[in-house]
């Protein structure tokens, strides 16, 4: 039997022909494909499980705050296991908010065609107008498909977490 695979939402925007021209709005993760879930998932387990792990250094306030997100990253992770929904709200204060870093455009593909020819006589004999849209959406595809960026993501959480905790210093100097 054959099979195209299982079927997920990558992205959505508000409004006629709006993908990646504005925001895109929160997708549930139980949309994603399940693979990217479990892998986006394991990294807040693993984070969870970092700090609790090192209850000894918890104080008696911050144990209260860690353990609400403990036990919704275990119902998310048996939800995932199980193909199960997202399980419905996030403890107090722990949003699960998305953002883009990249999109991959393919009127500016397309606009890098003629200069990539010109510039590579060897490359190819085709002219720059003989590759239609439909084989520019089709690289584009392949391309998003075939493109790891986990380690590129990695960098960027570490240089946003790293922010906050200064936007926090910020914040809290200002009130002083």
């Amino acid at each position: 039997m054959d099979n195209s695979g299982e079927t997920y939402v990558s992205g959505v925007w508000q409004g006629v022909d709006a993908a990646y021209r504005g925001p895109a709005l929160a997708i549930p993760s139980q949309f994603s494909e399940a693979n990217r879930r479990k892998a986006d998932h394991f990294e807040t387990l693993l984070g969870v499980l970092k700090i609790l792990a090192h209850v000894e250094n918890l104080g008696a306030p911050d144990l209260p705050y860690w353990l609400p997100k403990a036990q919704a990253a275990i119902a998310k992770a048996e939800a995932i296991l199980s193909s199960a929904p997202d399980p419905t709200g996030e403890p107090d204060g722990f949003a699960n908010r998305s953002h883009v870093l990249v999109q991959l455009g393919e009127i500016r593909v397309r606009d890098a065609i003629a200069p990539i020819i010109e510039s590579d006589p060897e490359l190819t004999q085709l002219a720059a107008d003989a590759i239609t849209n439909d084989d520019v959406h089709a690289a584009c595809l392949a391309v998003a498909e075939q493109t790891d960026l986990s380690e590129e993501r990695g960098a960027a959480e570490f240089r946003a977490a790293l922010a906050a905790i200064r936007e926090a210093e910020r914040r809290k100097a200002a009130s002083a």
